[in-house]
């Protein structure tokens, strides 16, 4: 049930993104394109860059992940959407966020608490230090989920808060300067990219059986690459 709930919702974003958005070959992306792990790029007017990664090690490490995330134009103060499953068969940890930028308290970050205060994890899972400096106060983050209604409920979400991001966005274009927004940009890119506060990242891509050294170099170029 839970891959297959994964899987609905991959089908969801794909949908959502064909048709609001462009695709294209981001430089250097193509390489992370194999047989398990997908890699997609797209933009439009409102947004820079869409990164939708999809990695199906089902067969070989009995896990399934998505990660997507959205960055707004750089004269626009919006906050980053981020959306993170992986699954074994029997259970799931989630990651949901609109996470502000320049502004701790951004009117779209509490739109999204606001939009998402019904629904409470299960077993939420604690934040990092680092995370703190970036996530929104509402951020949404579960581990070991097996409950069926929970984890529809996220994908859900996940969709829902997708379609009024890419509707909700543009609302602030132009309203900040371009170096600060490409400052705060960089800095939610940094702390990803920085392995020795986050080992999370490149280790659970190789716990689904992608090569170390190409882990290295997506987290470190590929995953948030810094402007």
């Amino acid at each position: 049930m839970i891959w297959d709930r994964l899987i609905k919702c991959k089908d969801e974003i794909l949908s959502i993104l064909d048709r609001d958005c462009e695709e294209y070959s981001e430089a250097g992306m193509e390489k992370f394109n194999k047989e398990s792990w997908t890699n997609r790029t797209w933009k439009n007017k409102k947004v820079r860059r869409v990164h939708f990664e999809i990695v199906d090690a089902r067969d070989t490490r009995g896990q399934y992940m998505l990660h997507l995330s959205l960055f707004p134009n750089l004269t626009n103060s919006g906050p980053i959407y981020g959306w993170v499953a992986i699954a074994g068969k029997n259970k799931v940890r989630y990651f949901h966020d609109y996470s502000p930028l320049l502004v701790k308290e951004h009117s779209l970050s509490k739109y999204f608490i606001e939009e998402s205060i019904w629904f409470k994890p299960s077993k939420p899972r604690k934040r990092a230090a680092w995370a703190t400096e970036i996530f929104s106060e509402g951020v949404i983050s579960g581990g070991n989920i097996k409950d069926e209604k929970e984890i529809n409920q996220i994908c859900t979400l996940a969709t829902s808060n997708l379609e009024s991001y890419l509707d909700k966005i543009s609302d602030f274009d132009g309203d900040s300067k371009k170096e600060d927004v490409i400052k705060g940009q960089n800095f939610y890119c940094e702390s990803f990219q920085n392995q020795q506060q986050n080992p999370h990242t490149p280790s659970v891509l190789q716990s689904l059986g992608l090569p170390e050294e190409d882990v290295t170099t997506f987290c470190a170029d590929n995953l948030f690459p810094k402007i």
